[in-house]
């Protein structure tokens, strides 16, 4: 009897360990063990009789460049563990061939916090005749908002979206090219309702004797349009409370070169105009208002590239504080991001 006991308490035990599908969106960082450096990571799995296949992505900045990579990778369960192999680089922007002996494995353990799964484990790469191994630290959570992943748009370029079934057409329109707009932008831009079928009949009111009626005033309705810049439509993409006198903003293409131009606006006027988006920066410093005012940075694409919409990456630093905002602009709508000093 104690063994059946034994043997249905370690049963329970394990179900939370498992009973979590790796099917999803994963996102986190990468830690250098060497240099203490962070590389943002994603990960799109999906899991299929016991088989996981998917797609990695790793960003990083070296000398004012941004480099990414999309891999193809496999997974496999390891006693308690799982196991993650690179399969085949499919897309970078290195600035030299990436060297096909060079693989990634990563072992970590699925864990709940909250309501929220975590992947928390370590990587290394293998070592070769020309590189030495690389080891870090892993740090991932379940992501369910997919317009938040940078990857995504990347599969698509590359048509490989339908090799990630949970990233179906449905979900596909809703993420791309998304804004995160605040309350009072969304309120702006919603149409006006119409009042006339809820009007009220009008009320004659008689004046008490010997008070003299007021003369009648026509109310007129005033249209209130949508915030915009250069004939497009402005959306609050971000609010960045901000410490310093002075912010600098680095403007990237976050995938493949395709031509992508934008021209930048700060509170109304330009100070940016149709800069091509590369890997390098293109940094302009803005300055605090004396009066203590919000300023207002909008992104203008001036064109939609080879791969429409107009898609970037804006990285702003404020001392030591570095945040980075992703945007997507076309010639309708323009992501503009507030900044409110702390």
């Amino acid at each position: 009897m104690r063994t059946l006991s034994l043997i249905f308490f370690l049963c329970v035990i394990g179900i939370p360990v498992f009973s979590q599908t790796l099917t999803g969106l994963w996102m986190g960082n990468l830690v250098n063990d060497s240099n203490g450096k962070e590389q943002k990571y994603e990960l799109a799995l999906s899991e299929y009789r016991g088989k996981v296949t998917g797609y990695s992505y790793t960003t990083f900045f070296e000398n004012d460049h941004y480099y990414y990579s999309v891999k193809r990778i496999k997974a496999e369960r390891e006693n308690e563990q799982w196991i993650i192999t690179d399969d085949k680089m499919v897309a970078n922007n290195f600035p030299e061939k990436a060297s096909k002996g060079v693989k990634q494995t990563t072992i970590f353990s699925l864990n709940q916090k909250d309501s929220t799964w975590e992947m928390n484990g370590t990587w290394k790469t293998n070592q070769t005749k020309i590189y030495y191994s690389l080891t870090g630290q892993l740090h991932m959570a379940a992501e369910k908002d997919l317009s938040k992943s940078d990857l995504f748009p990347h599969l698509g370029d590359l048509k490989l979206e339908d090799d990630v079934p949970f990233y179906t057409p449905e979900k596909r329109l809703l993420s791309m090219g998304k804004f995160r707009v605040d309350k009072t932008s969304a309120a702006i831009n919603q149409p006006e309702k119409d009042l006339k079928k809820t009007a009220m009949a009008p009320v004659s009111i008689q004046a008490a004797p010997g008070i003299q009626a007021a003369a009648e005033t026509n109310i007129v309705e005033v249209e209130e349009k949508p915030l915009t810049i250069a004939g497009r439509k402005v959306n609050i993409l971000e609010t960045i409370y901000f410490t310093g006198d002075s912010l600098t903003l680095a403007l990237y293409d976050n995938g493949e070169i395709d031509g992508d131009t934008v021209s930048v606006y700060l509170n109304g006027k330009p100070v940016l105009s149709r800069e091509g988006l590369k890997a390098s920066a293109i940094k302009k410093t803005i300055y605090s208002q004396n009066n203590g005012e919000d300023m207002q940075v909008v992104l203008v694409a001036e064109n939609l590239g080879k791969y429409p919409p107009n898609t970037g990456l804006l990285v702003i630093r404020d001392g030591d504080a570095v945040y980075q905002v992703r945007f997507s602009a076309d010639l309708e709508n323009s992501p503009a991001i507030i900044f409110k000093r702390k």
